[in-house]
């Protein structure tokens, strides 16, 4: 059971985004599945420690099909898949499985915005576009709620910066907080704001994917 536990934790650790990518239906088959788990730590091995070397990116993908096949409902092993297909230079067969994804209810925003920037790395930016207003109006949808923090706050922003590429003044941030986050202190907000234009870069956002987790977010 601890070895299933640290496997799980490394995972979480290990992509980055804390589950953002993971729906809660997700999460609940991922913990009852350990065997999974255990695929997806050899995957992100030899994704993380090789991730130019195409026969390793190759191999992480055989795990990933392997995870599938043990439990094929888990979308988040599609995600991941996608990932790699286009790393390896199956753009067009990572972007059918990425789209087919983003048709399903449980659809993050993070999985609608990756495939944007996919879209726009391949060169059609109209394509792309949609998929950011999709994740745009999903990401607000989540900021009315009151389970949502500043991260999701700031990648609103993030979103909103790669649709029309603007940076805004701490006037407009703040006229966007949702109402449980206008009692946030301003410096807090201003210093997660600064920190996020100081290192967004749309070229290297888009070609630095396995650090895809806005700077931290």
């Amino acid at each position: 059971m601890k070895n299933i536990l640290i496997s799980f934790c490394f995972i979480m650790f290990s992509i980055g985004i804390h589950g953002q990518d993971l729906s809660s239906n997700d999460l609940s088959l991922l913990k009852k599945t350990p065997e999974v788990s255990s695929l997806y730590n050899s995957a992100l091995h030899y994704v993380l420690l090789y991730e130019n070397d195409m026969d390793s990116l190759t191999k992480a993908l055989t795990y990933i099909d392997k995870a599938i096949v043990i439990n094929p409902n888990i979308s988040y092993s599609y995600l991941l898949k996608g990932k790699i297909l286009f790393r390896i230079g199956k753009k067009e067969e990572s972007l059918n499985l990425l789209s087919s994804l983003c048709e399903k209810e449980s659809c993050t925003y993070h999985t609608l915005f990756l495939t944007g920037m996919l879209y726009e790395k391949t060169g059609f930016p109209q394509k792309a576009l949609r998929y950011y207003d999709r994740a745009l109006d999903k990401n607000t949808t989540v900021l009315k709620s009151t389970a949502c923090n500043l991260k999701d706050f700031i990648y609103n922003l993030v979103i909103r910066y790669f649709m029309d590429g603007k940076k805004m003044n701490m006037d407009e941030v703040k006229s966007l907080l949702s109402d449980h986050l206008k009692t946030t202190n301003d410096k807090i907000i201003q210093t997660e704001v600064e920190k996020l234009y100081k290192n967004i870069d749309k070229d290297n956002y888009i070609k630095n994917l396995w650090n895809y987790n806005i700077m931290e977010y």
